[in-house]
């Protein structure tokens, strides 16, 4: 019988480790779709152990279900990631278009992945064009 309750809970605990791994690999999936563009954006050069960290560090800058997903809130992530995948993409454009000259002036010495936190160092000082650029829809 003592056998018996032991195989048990050795069996419980077994369950239970089993079910945070796949959590855990269920969230890292989500955070690998729903926040590539935000870490091409803001963690571009950040070592692969600490990108959680540096997103949540930006996230007031980070896109909604990017946020979500690192906030706990994966219900709240709209269903459609193409929408996203459009609006980062039109946003794109859009500050490449409208930061040109701010680019040219400011971070003409700046590697590919550090121009938009160039460009938002020197906020005060770029044109509005590319201040509303820069600005994530809510």
């Amino acid at each position: 019988m003592f056998c018996f309750i032991r195989f048990l809970i050795i069996l419980v605990i077994m369950v239970i480790s089993l079910s945070a791994q796949t959590d855990r690999k269920k969230k890292g999936e989500l955070i690998r779709k729903y926040c590539q563009n935000d870490r091409e954006e803001f963690c571009k050069n950040v070592k692969y152990g600490s990108i959680i960290k540096c997103l949540k560090s930006h996230k007031d800058e980070i896109s909604p279900n990017c946020k979500s997903i690192l906030m706990g809130k994966e219900s709240s992530v709209k269903s459609d990631p193409k929408k996203n995948e459009d609006y980062q993409k039109e946003r794109g454009e859009n500050i490449r278009k409208n930061c040109k000259n701010d680019k040219e002036k400011f971070c003409s010495n700046i590697n590919y992945g550090s121009i938009i936190l160039c460009l938002k160092r020197n906020l005060k000082d770029i044109s509005s064009e590319c201040r509303e650029s820069l600005k994530r829809k809510k």
